[in-house]
């Protein structure tokens, strides 16, 4: 559960494609999109993916909701 201190802060909004499904041919079909709120920081961030593979973020998006593994934002 988020703290009420990062949910007032969340002033901003994006878009969300959630509940991926494979489509059988390497990507995903996904349900209808969403606005939700969420805070954009730009930002780059070394972390590790899924598959322990080491990235560099483009961005930090706190969302005050949990989303789906492979959603779409």
């Amino acid at each position: 559960m988020p703290s009420r201190y990062l949910t007032k802060n969340l002033l901003q909004t994006a878009t969300y494609w959630g509940n991926p499904v494979t489509n059988g041919y390497g990507g995903y079909t996904f349900d209808s999109p969403v606005t939700i709120s969420c805070r954009w920081i730009l930002k780059q961030e070394l972390f590790r993916d899924a598959k322990g593979k080491e990235r560099v973020s483009a961005a930090i998006v706190l969302l005050g909701q949990d989303v789906d593994l492979d959603g779409y934002l």
